[in-house]
């Protein structure tokens, strides 16, 4: 099974890992899922030392003076495309936030950098960077345990990551004598 991840964002209560999956069985057809990997734990150094590591190209992308970036917090990232042969084919925003003046929390977004160009000069730098984040967020959606800060197992406790399946509706259509009904 191929792992595919699309965005990975901070909440207070841990992280959500957004991640497509593919999956080859034995008569050839290719399946497709998008999931969604809530993480209730304390999220391990190793996880938010990758997110915090593009906090000087977020800061450097606005162009924000030393004393502008003070309070900007790392909370995400989303990507899309997929590393081809030897080309970054890429792109990727990078999500913060900071606290104004008035206390009020200030969400910050770049554009779409595509990793594949020197427009800014950083884009190798933050493929790099980029490819230890997905790893670390991997090490979560693929369940390893020693990737959690705190050994949910010795507490007997459920796996801190529960998976979101997309929910699917059922409609149901009938016609009898002129007259139509659906129901869900």
């Amino acid at each position: 099974m191929k792992i595919s991840i699309s965005s990975v964002k901070l909440t207070t209560k841990g992280a959500v890992v957004e991640y497509a999956t593919s999956t080859t069985p034995d008569n050839g057809q290719v399946f497709h899922r998008n999931l969604k990997a809530n993480i209730h734990a304390p999220l391990h150094n190793d996880f938010t030392e990758a997110l915090n590591s593009v906090k000087a190209i977020f800061v450097d992308y606005h162009g924000f003076k030393a004393a502008e970036s003070d309070g900007i917090k790392m909370t995400g990232i989303t990507m899309s495309g997929k590393v081809i042969d030897d080309s970054d084919m890429r792109t990727v925003v990078l999500k913060a936030s900071k606290v104004a003046k008035n206390d009020s929390t200030v969400g910050m977004v770049t554009g779409r950098i595509i990793l594949d160009s020197d427009v800014f000069g950083f884009e190798a730098e933050l493929s790099k960077k980029l490819d230890v984040i997905i790893n670390e967020a991997d090490l979560y959606v693929g369940g390893k345990s020693a990737q959690y800060s705190i050994p949910v197992e010795a507490q007997g406790e459920k796996s801190p990551v529960d998976e979101e399946k997309p929910k699917k509706k059922k409609i149901v259509i009938k016609i009898d004598k002129g007259s139509i009904s659906a129901s869900a």
